[in-house]
């Protein structure tokens, strides 16, 4: 009897807690930009000065080939031609990656996800895309973003989580750890593979 109302205090605090998750759908979609060594760099304020990331960590990545590599230091590099790849036996499910941030200067509004690996469209079909990414903050979790499975940078308007806020002051200091809840299959290989993970709406 005590085991069966333990399981069920146990299963009550499970969904109230998940209640609690938020769940988003991208608002906007925007085209892939891939760099080529014509291309000129023009100057101008760049969007990232706003969420200035100290570090970011991952669960695992894959192994190097050749002149490709698979940092988790490909999210945040203002090109959409490299990717983090988990380096996991499997699909990734569970992976992550954490970003610490300092100094940051406006309020986080907004994510972009620039899902898969999408340096052309044959490494973005071969290789597998998140179809759901969990997001922590200061290790809570505080929403869960679904992906749409196409080449594109994906917008997730997360302005009324307030995430980055203390009692209406600004946190400059914060963590965000993203983690791959399911996947999309790539037609060649399990490995899943996300190019830029990124903070917007910065004014």
């Amino acid at each position: 009897m005590k085991k069966v109302v333990l399981t069920s205090i146990l299963g009550t605090l499970y969904l109230a807690t998940s209640a609690q998750i938020s769940e988003y759908k991208p608002d906007a979609t925007y085209p892939v930009e891939i760099k080529t060594s014509n291309d000129e760099d023009e100057g101008g304020d760049n969007p990232y000065d706003c969420f200035p990331v100290t570090s970011i960590k991952a669960s695992s990545h894959l192994k190097q080939q050749g002149n490709n590599n698979y940092s988790e230091n490909n999210l945040y590099d203002l090109d959409d031609a490299t990717a983090w790849v988990e380096g996991v036996k499997g699909y990734g499910k569970g992976e992550y990656v954490i970003y610490n941030l300092k100094d940051v200067i406006a309020e986080l509004n907004g994510i972009y996800v620039t899902n898969g690996y999408v340096k052309t469209q044959e490494a973005w079909e071969n290789n597998s895309r998140v179809k759901k990414l969990k997001v922590y903050y200061n290790n809570k979790a505080v929403a869960i973003l679904n992906l749409e499975d196409s080449r594109t940078t994906q917008h997730f308007d997360i302005s009324d989580l307030k995430l980055n806020f203390k009692q209406e002051t600004l946190e400059q200091k914060f963590i965000l750890k993203f983690e791959i809840l399911d996947t999309y299959p790539g037609k060649k290989f399990d490995d899943t593979a996300i190019s830029e993970i990124s903070f917007g709406d910065c004014y």
